[in-house]
């Protein structure tokens, strides 16, 4: 079906009608809307400021979802990075697979930052003291 109406037709005798490009969303009952397009556009203007907003809505996602975490050089970075990963999967942000993931490894990184602040300085590695 042509939602352009383009081939309108008119009974024998009557004036010809306006051929006026109409809006091509498909409304929930599967029919077109039927309303004048915008100028030089496909939708009318609800539809069309629908679509812009959603169109919004999903790369604000895709911005979130990208994550900036740091990296994992000390415990506050571990902490750090381990609330942004809750915060996001609180969020719905980021798959709970990813996070289980994240969180896994954050655990390992604490394991071995604790074991790096136990264990004796080799005789030529330099420690910073602490404080």
């Amino acid at each position: 079906m042509d939602h352009y109406r383009s081939r309108l037709t008119s009974p024998k005798g009557a004036e010809p009608r306006l051929i006026i490009r109409t809006c091509k969303h498909i409304l929930d009952r599967g029919v077109f809307c039927r309303s004048p397009a915008m100028r030089g556009r496909d939708y009318c203007h609800a539809h069309l400021r629908l679509r812009q907003r959603r169109w919004r809505m999903a790369r604000a996602g895709r911005r979130l979802a990208c994550l900036k975490l740091p990296p994992p050089v000390d415990m506050q970075a571990v902490r750090t990075t381990t609330v942004r990963v809750r915060a996001a999967l609180a969020g719905g942000h980021i798959d709970p697979g990813w996070a289980r993931l994240m969180l896994w490894a954050m655990q390992l990184a604490t394991a071995n930052l604790r074991y790096m602040e136990r264990r004796p300085p080799s005789p030529g590695q330099f420690r910073s003291p602490p404080g």
